[in-house]
């Protein structure tokens, strides 16, 4: 699965900004690790631990295959400069 388009024709005939899907994608798999963190947070059993360190090793790959941590960097340097208003638009 590709998020970025690498020639001219995929980028013409792209239904969505490619940008704009792996953007989502990235901030779905935050929501989902911070979820688990919450939960871990509250107490668990070991097989429960075991499910939860699983879960976010396989998220962590996918957030790091994605390339989510360059959008995370982008966020942080907009926030820096706009307010957080701005970025919501």
């Amino acid at each position: 699965m590709r998020y970025f388009a690498r020639s001219r024709a995929e980028r013409a005939y792209a239904q969505e900004p490619i940008l704009v899907s792996a953007q989502a994608d990235c901030s779905r798999i935050e929501d989902q690790k911070n979820s688990i963190d919450a939960r871990m947070r509250r107490g668990y059993t070991a097989s429960e631990g075991e499910w939860f360190r699983d879960s976010l090793r396989a998220l962590s790959a996918q957030y790091y295959d994605l390339g989510c941590r360059h959008f995370h960097l982008v966020k942080v340097l907009c926030a820096a400069v706009f307010d957080d208003d701005q970025l919501s638009r």
